[in-house]
């Protein structure tokens, strides 16, 4: 049985689990019929590879599909609209999703003595997963099987994987995670801290002073980390912030316009309209109608 085969096995079998699995509090296995509706949301720092079918994922101003054998990698908490484009009952999407730890990063890092590049790529991407990271991955899963080995084995595999991930192609970018100092951990701060005032009016200065950079470099970290300007990473969170309020609480779009921080519905819509791709309310009612 090749790794692809036996992986789909695998997560056919054990995603019975909405959430992370017990098991291994980081790990979620999913298994999908049907594609899905377009979906904004604010990724943590996550793997996500996929055994079976293909979703399209779509941050800044990048629009990327991954497929059998890729994987979803973030780095930071950002913005993020995702759907799964390609599934069914005879072939449905089956993936993994992996969190990424810190703690576990960090601790690996420390072992092993890997020395850390200060410079800050991107922190999100799309990539082919290699054969060894796959083997253990499908190690871990078997261990689903095994109750028993569990609390035995468990910690070293999933170790295991995390030392996979932190190597794999975009390995330099998950061992910024580990680090306290780190490049990337100071635009995550920044980022948490826009998240955190998302309704309220933006001074880079502020930012930037959060990040512990001057306000040029903190402007280039940010946008190389992200894909996106300060500004931007602010406006597309307060839009997906909006969309769970149209959702969840109120059908209003002049309301979940401003509480989101707008001062003008007709702006709130164009923006809407162009990372929706729908108007609020048009999206509201496709999203009412499944």
């Amino acid at each position: 049985m090749d790794q692809i085969t036996e992986l789909r096995d695998l997560i056919s079998r054990h995603a019975v689990y909405p959430d992370y699995h017990p098991a291994f509090p980081c790990l979620m296995v999913a298994r999908r019929t049907q594609p899905t509706p377009i979906t904004g949301y604010t990724a943590e720092p996550i793997f996500a590879l996929l055994a079976q079918g293909t979703k399209r994922v779509a941050w800044g101003e990048t629009l990327r599909e991954y497929t059998t054998g890729e994987y979803f990698i973030a780095g930071i908490e950002m913005p993020v609209i995702g759907y799964v484009i390609e599934a069914s009952e005879s072939e449905p999407f089956l993936g993994i999703g992996l969190r990424l730890d810190r703690k576990t990063i960090a601790r690996l890092m420390v072992e092993s003595g890997i020395k850390l590049q200060s410079q800050t790529g991107p922190a999100i991407a799309v990539s082919r997963a290699q054969p060894d990271l796959i083997d253990a991955i499908i190690r871990m899963l078997r261990l689903l099987d095994n109750p028993g080995d569990l609390p035995i084995l468990g910690p070293a595999i999933e170790r295991e994987v995390f030392w996979r991930i932190m190597n794999c192609e975009q390995g330099a970018m998950v061992r910024q995670l580990g680090c306290a100092d780190s490049r990337l951990t100071q635009v995550t701060r920044a980022a948490q801290w826009i998240r955190e005032h998302y309704e309220k009016p933006l001074r880079i200065e502020d930012i930037a002073q959060v990040a512990s950079m001057s306000v040029n470099t903190f402007f280039r970290h940010f946008k190389a980390a992200t894909s996106l300007t300060p500004i931007q990473y602010q406006k597309h969170f307060r839009l997906h912030q909006a969309r769970i309020i149209l959702m969840g609480v109120s059908g209003d779009v002049a309301a979940a316009g401003y509480a989101v921080g707008y001062q003008s519905p007709s702006q709130f819509s164009r923006d809407y309209r162009k990372l929706f791709g729908h108007p609020p309310g048009e999206d509201l009612a496709n999203l009412a109608r499944g």
